[in-house]
């Protein structure tokens, strides 16, 4: 987990945090117990007063031993630690683990880890972490005010303090104050980026090199080597020592690293040149040989510090309490690769170059354990849909090229060619259409990576960028922004670009929507305006002077006539036959030439309404994974949903805590359902609160939902009433919005 945090902080670009550790010494640790706190402690647990009795006892003039191959050890004295209870509810500023990777049901959505780590503990060595100096100075001060309580001494001259913003420097920690901390405050020095420190006897680095560990290793070799070379031993003896005693220690050394093959080998080389000399062979003899020539036998260096490393992956997958960690892990490399699969399941040779990956150390677990053929089974991951119908862009750019566009991953989420394309899945989509959807950044010019894309997919000559057979995208995979025309205006004036389509006509008609009429009319008012050229991917337009489907210019109202002096044909079309067509909400119209320029084009524009007319209907993404958030279903003359939430007092309820509820109203007033239940966040419950009610209604339901919440209103706005955005991502509860967005989709 150490080696995790110091990973994240030098190579992520994207965590701002501040990184403080404090490595601290106590004294005597195991000789200092004050039994009067423990037996409070005790108390406080409503632990049974025998029980109490014989706890005690057993700490009182006792000793432990610990019975082993070669007899009991010496005695020591237990010691009982509730500080890493108080550091885990109290310690402000936790350094935050933070990981994104692919959904299994989305080419662009994602689910996060969020992991808070306040200390590392093990027995007497203590680390404590945080994210801020005011953090570590809350941490040093809790522990500060147990150790006096506890009669135990913490030896500050041997603290060790590393910090991301300030090397090599003396920094003054103020401590709360507090009667039982005699000195408010504790002065430190900073190790450089470069030194390294250790932490249960193995070594780290804030710079996260492992230079320092390479060559410590290399000289535990050498000298090892040079120590045997003298003694009269024989080959069998020099390989046992080797074998037992030497890849004994070097194990323990790699825990957080493993080097490639060839490196271990030069590492150990020393030492199979002293067995080739005292087996008698001749220098030439390839080291390699060593291991089938000689009747016993060699281990190999790097077969078992992999052997090591896969083991101790596989516990922490497999135990129950590791699980956040791993989740972490796992999926903090996937979006680091920026991969549509889990690591495990993947080629990671592309990246084998990556200098951030090279200290990685579960990356280098997985790459070395496929280059032997060594497959894992991550249960805890759960199956994914199959994003290979998605046609991965690193599949298809060349190495450089993919790696050119690392901000367009990281910024807009792009990673597939199914978000490049239309929704039918048969057109690339040209950049102007890509930058209003902002999919990539409308900064400069046309990239090289696109450039080589559209050579590569597109059917040569094709004007309308049809891409080649093979490249084609199932709908089911495609992204498709779709909105319905405002009609909440009805008989009102409400200006809104629109298309339509013509069944009978096969006639696409672009124009502004005028007005809107409700049932039974179920029609709008538009405003015909034509293309000013043949080509699909302009989005130029000039109001048309009259066809012969427009409705005569007299039988308009005289003030539709003033508010569109430019327009001269109108026509009436159903509303089920329009949507709203991508541009931006206010769009100039040049009175002058009576010409307007849209955002997206028009291709762009047909392909989406053909899609929502003639497309089959997709299933929601998330129905074969979660199952539905409510268990009550209402009937469908719910009209009004009130939803709230509340806080939850601790005499009230076991703990603080959120509550939420909503009640259903049916138009004449009448309560016809409601539900309560409690939530541990203010914003979440309110989420939640509307989650569930939109979850209780039937299919086709249109309701009002009434709330105080303002903040869910401006995030409904943002989240659900607008097209994927990236930004979504960093909401912590984006899950949630997706899920709302599907519902009402």
């Amino acid at each position: 987990m150490l080696d995790a945090i110091i990973y994240q902080r030098r190579f992520d670009k994207t965590d701002d945090q501040e990184l403080w550790i404090v490595s601290q010494d106590i004294s005597k640790a195991f000789d200092s117990i004050d039994l009067n706190m423990l037996r409070l402690a005790l108390i406080c647990l409503h632990i049974p007063s025998l029980l109490i009795k014989f706890i005690i006892n057993l700490f009182t003039r006792r000793n432990n031993k610990i019975i082993t191959h070669h007899g009991d050890t010496s005695g020591y004295r237990v010691r009982i630690d509730p500080l890493l209870t108080t550091l885990n509810r109290e310690a402000c500023d936790p350094f935050i683990l933070k990981s994104s990777a692919l959904l299994d049901y989305s080419p662009i959505e994602y689910e996060q880890q969020n992991l808070p780590v306040s200390h590392i503990t093990f027995m007497d060595d203590s680390t404590l972490i945080a994210s801020s100096k005011r953090g570590i100075e809350d941490c040093l001060s809790i522990t500060a005010e147990f150790y006096t309580l506890n009669i135990t001494q913490a030896n500050s001259a041997k603290y060790i303090l590393l910090s991301s913003e300030q090397f090599s420097q003396t920094i003054v920690f103020d401590l709360f104050p507090s009667p039982l901390i005699p000195i408010c405050s504790l002065t430190l020095k900073a190790l450089a980026l470069s030194k390294s420190f250790r932490f249960l006897g193995v070594w780290f680095c804030l710079s996260a090199s492992s230079r320092f560990v390479h060559d410590q290793c290399t000289s535990m070799v050498k000298d090892m080597a040079a120590l045997l070379s003298p003694k009269k031993l024989l080959a069998h003896h020099v390989a046992y020592l080797y074998n037992v005693v030497l890849l004994l220690r070097l194990e323990f050394r790699l825990q957080i690293t493993l080097f490639a093959e060839s490196t271990i080998n030069r590492m150990v080389s020393p030492m199979l040149f002293l067995i080739q000399q005292k087996a008698g062979f001749a220098s030439t003899t390839p080291l390699s040989a060593l291991f089938t020539l000689l009747p016993f036998s060699i281990q190999q260096a790097f077969g078992r510090f992999l052997s090591s490393h896969v083991a101790s992956w596989q516990r922490i997958f497999s135990h129950p309490l590791y699980k956040n960690f791993a989740n972490y892990i796992i999926t903090y490399l996937q979006g680091f690769l920026d991969c549509d699969a889990c690591p495990s399941t993947i080629d990671l040779e592309p990246w084998s170059h990556t200098f951030s990956l090279r200290t990685h150390s579960l990356f280098n677990s997985l790459l070395f354990s496929s280059r032997l053929n060594i497959t894992w089974s991550l249960l805890f991951r759960p199956p994914r849909k199959d994003l290979c119908p998605a046609i991965p862009l690193r599949s298809i750019l060349p190495k450089d090229l993919f790696t050119s566009m690392k901000n367009v991953r990281n910024n807009f989420g792009t990673c597939f060619l199914a978000q490049l394309v239309t929704p039918c899945g048969s057109r690339l989509l040209s950049w102007k259409d890509l930058c209003f959807l902002k999919r990539v950044s409308n900064k400069g010019s046309v990239p090289a990576w696109f450039t080589y894309l559209f050579n590569f997919v597109v059917i040569s000559n094709s004007s309308s960028f049809f891409v080649l057979p093979q490249f084609r995208i199932p709908n089911s995979h495609t992204v498709a922004s779709i909105h319905s025309i405002n009609i909440s205006r009805n008989y009102l004036f409400n200006p809104q670009w629109a298309i339509s389509f013509n069944r009978d006509t096969n006639f696409f008609l672009v124009g502004r929507v005028i007005i809107t009429y409700p049932a039974p009319r179920n029609e709008a008012l538009i405003s015909h305006w034509i293309a000013s050229s043949v080509d699909d991917l302009l989005s130029d337009f000039i109001a048309c002077q009259g066809c012969a489907s427009a409705i005569p210019r007299s039988s308009t109202s005289k003030t539709l006539i003033k508010r569109y002096p430019s327009e001269k044909c109108f026509s009436y079309v159903a509303l089920s036959t329009l949507i709203r067509y991508p541009t931006k909400p206010r769009t100039y119209i040049h009175a002058d030439t009576r010409s307007v320029l849209l955002s997206a084009s028009l291709g762009y524009a047909k392909s989406l309404l053909l899609f929502h007319l003639f497309a089959p209907v997709r299933s929601l993404p998330m129905n074969d994974q979660l199952s539905r958030i409510s268990a009550i279903q209402l009937p469908s003359l719910v009209s009004t949903l009130y939803i709230d939430g509340s806080f939850l007092p601790f005499p009230s309820h076991s703990v603080p805590s959120m509550a939420y509820a909503w009640t259903a109203i049916d138009s004449d007033g009448f309560i016809l359902e409601s539900h309560y239940n409690t939530i541990p966040s203010a914003l979440r419950s309110e989420i939640f609160a509307l989650l569930h009610g939109l979850d209780s209604l039937p299919q086709n339901s249109k309701i009002t939902v009434a709330t105080d919440c303002a903040h869910l209103i401006s995030l409904w706005s943002t989240y659900v009433d607008a097209p994927f955005i990236p930004k979504m991502l960093k909401e912590s509860n984006h899950l949630l919005w997706s899920s709302a967005h599907a519902i009402i989709s």
